[in-house]
């Protein structure tokens, strides 16, 4: 089990659904099940974690835009997370993040999924080969281990 491919999926998930069109509301008309497609593709696991759903003012202003268009699927799970992400820059935090939404990261796909576009690959790939994300990286197969 690669974890640096799993956090390359977690990676390549979170970009190519928090895109600047999730947050300015451009997407509103497109189908929920582009995030649960992304989701099958780059992370490919069964949710069984459980979670609170935050209380908090600004997120349901923002997931009520989503449900008015929406309301038949049951995505706040995700949209809750890309909220909580928006502006997180510390790679730990976001795994923290993904963990609490969705379960550990073993459960990952350790499959690099493939169809990445170049410019997007690259960005991803620098975060890969950052020292923080070595730590990391080298936790995570520690944990596996016990």
């Amino acid at each position: 089990m690669s974890s640096k491919a799993k956090i390359t999926n977690i990676l390549a998930f979170n970009f190519v659904c928090t895109n600047s069109f999730l947050f300015d509301g451009d997407s509103l008309s497109n189908s929920p099940s582009y995030i649960l497609e992304k989701w099958d593709r780059y992370c490919n696991f069964k949710i069984t974690q459980d979670y609170k759903p935050i209380d908090n003012e600004n997120f349901f202003k923002f997931r009520d835009n989503y449900n008015r268009k929406w309301e038949s699927y049951d995505v706040d799970r995700f949209l809750e997370y890309f909220w909580k992400i928006q502006k997180v820059v510390d790679l730990e935090e976001i795994l923290n993040q993904f963990s609490y939404y969705f379960g550990p990261i073993n459960l990952v796909s350790s499959s690099e999924s493939t169809g990445i576009h170049p410019i997007l690959k690259k960005v991803i790939e620098d975060i890969v080969d950052s020292n923080q994300l070595k730590k990391i990286i080298r936790d995570l197969d520690l944990e596996n281990l016990l």
